[in-house]
C-alpha cells in the first residue's frame, strides 16, 4: 500500500493539476493520499475536501519539515511504501508502477528521475550528494537530460524530498524529519542519518517526474529560501560534526552567490539564525568519511560536465582527493 503525503502552504493552483492525475495513478485499494495544509489562506482545503482527499490541517504555518512529520505519523502504521511529493510536482503516467517494479527488497527508498517542469530536456534533479561544507549537489541538476549516466538505475545514500518513496519503516528506524530544519536540507539531513546506519536507496530513472522549482516559497534565490538554506548549512555541519577549513570556505562561497543574486543580507541573517540554534547531534564516526565519499562523487560528475563556479571554486582549496582537514 502506497500512500502519498503532499505538504501544501497556498498551493491550490498545484493540488489542482496534481491531486486528479494521483487519483488516476493510485488505484489499489489501500492506496490514499493526505494532503497536509500548512496553515493555507487559498482554497486548497476546500478544493481537497471537493475531490475526496483527505486532508491534515496545521494550527499554523508550521514548515515543510512539521508539516511532512504529521502525515508521516497519521499515515505510517497502515502504508507500506511512503510517497512524500511537492505540490509543484507532476507526474508521468505509470510513475508508480515503474518506480516500484524493481525495486530490491534491500533498497528503503526510491528516487525517480526528475525533470524540470519549465523545461523538460534540462534535470531539476536526481539524487543528493552531501559535502561537508553544509551544501549539497543535486546531482545532475540543470544538465541536458541526453547522455547516458542518469538514465541507469544506481544505489544511492539520500533521496531528493521534492519526489521521492521511503519505506514506512524507515521511519522507525531513522526516525522523522528534524524539524529544527523547518525547510530546505531537511531531506540532506535525512540522507546523511540514513547513510551513516547503513540504510541505502535506488535511484530509478525510468520513473519520471516534472518539478515547477521552489513554488511556495517564492523561488530558488528569494530573501526567504536564502535565509533558510543559509542558515540549515550551518545546522548540518554542527549536528553531524562535519566541516573543518571546508566548511568555512564552502559556506563563504555561497554566501558569494547570495551577493551576486541580491541576497547578502538574507545569508548573514541566516548564518546568524543557525550559528545560535539548538543543535541535537547526532555525531557519528564514519559521518565524515561518508560525506568524503559523497564528495569525490560531486567532484568526478563535475569533471565530467563542466565545473559550475561553486564546485570549482570550492574544490580549490577542500579537494577530496586531497582533504585539507586531515584524517577523516
Amino acid at each position: 500500500m502506497i500512500t502519498a503525503v503532499i505538504p501544501n502552504y497556498n498551493g491550490a493552483q498545484w493540488l489542482k493539476r496534481l491531486l486528479p492525475q494521483l487519483q488516476r495513478e493510485l488505484r489499489n485499494g489501500g492506496d490514499r493520499i493526505l494532503v497536509v495544509d500548512d496553515h493555507s489562506t487559498d482554497d486548497s482545503a476546500a478544493f481537497c475536501q471537493s475531490i475526496g482527499v483527505d486532508v491534515l490541517p496545521m494550527p499554523a504555518n508550521l514548515g515543510f519539515a512539521k508539516a511532512v512529520n504529521a502525515g508521516i505519523r497519521r499515515v505510517q502504521t497502515d502504508s507500506d511504501w511512503i510517497a512524500i511529493l511537492n505540490n509543484d510536482i507532476r507526474l508521468e503516467p505509470g510513475f508508480f508502477d515503474a518506480i516500484l517494479r524493481d525495486a530490491p527488497p534491500d533498497a528503503w527508498f526510491l528516487a525517480p528521475r526528475i525533470l524540470s517542469a519549465a523545461d523538460p530536456t534540462r534535470i531539476d534533479g536526481t539524487y543528493d550528494l552531501p559535502a561537508r561544507s553544509g551544501a549539497a549537489y543535486r546531482a545532475g541538476s540543470g544538465r541536458t537530460d541526453d547522455g547516458v549516466r542518469f538514465r541507469q538505475p544506481r544505489e544511492i545514500g539520500c533521496a531528493p524530498m521534492t519526489a521521492a518513496l521511503f519505506r514506512a519503516e524507515l521511519f522507525h528506524k531513522v526516525g522523522l524529519l528534524d524539524e529544527d530544519f523547518g525547510s530546505y536540507l531537511e531531506d540532506v539531513d535525512f540522507g546523511i542519518r540514513c547513510m551513516t546506519a547503513g540504510y541505502r536507496g535506488r535511484y530509478v530513472p525510468d520513473a519520471v517526474a516534472y518539478h515547477e522549482g521552489s513554488a511556495t516559497l517564492g523561488g530558488a534565490w528569494s530573501a526567504r529560501s536564502t535565509r533558510w538554506i543559509s542558515r540549515n548549512q550551518v545546522l548540518i555541519v554542527r549536528k553531524h560534526g562535519l566541516g573543518g577549513w571546508a566548511a568555512v570556505w564552502g559556506q563563504g562561497l555561497w554566501g558569494v552567490l547570495a551577493l551576486r543574486h541580491g541576497r547578502l543580507g538574507s545569508w548573514i541573517a541566516g548564518k546568524m539564525e543557525g550559528l545560535f540554534a539548538n543543535v541535537k547531534p547526532v555525531r557519528h564516526q564514519n559521518s565524515n568519511a561518508l560525506v568524503l565519499n559523497s564528495e569525490r562523487e560531486i567532484d568526478a560528475l563535475q569533471r565530467e560536465y563542466g565545473y559550475d563556479w561553486y564546485w570549482r571554486q570550492y574544490f580549490r582549496f577542500a579537494s577530496p582527493r586531497q582533504p585539507k582537514d586531515g584524517p577523516v
